[in-house]
């Protein structure tokens, strides 16, 4: 839903993966954009399927993502559509 929602197939670990990401264990990360009333826009991030991977795997994937989406990707937002 373009302006609302979008989300993507994310495996942990594997960014030099080439190929079908529904073949090997992976997390499903969403984020939802909501308008507020003010003109701005809330930005609700969810990844969830972390049971799904190998015990070694979620414990990592899930340790290195506790922080990480803000740092990379939602402080990346802000910065982009600041109104200066």
């Amino acid at each position: 839903k373009p302006y609302e929602y979008f989300a993507y197939k994310w495996i942990p670990g594997g960014s030099d993966f080439v190929g079908d990401v529904t073949t090997v264990p992976h997390t499903l990360v969403e984020f939802n954009i909501i308008e507020q009333g003010d003109g701005s826009c809330k930005v609700v991030l969810k990844e969830s399927g972390f049971a799904s991977l190998p015990k070694e795997m979620a414990e990592k994937a899930f340790g290195m993502n506790s922080g990480g989406w803000n740092y990379f990707i939602l402080d990346a937002f802000k910065k982009y559509f600041e109104v200066k």
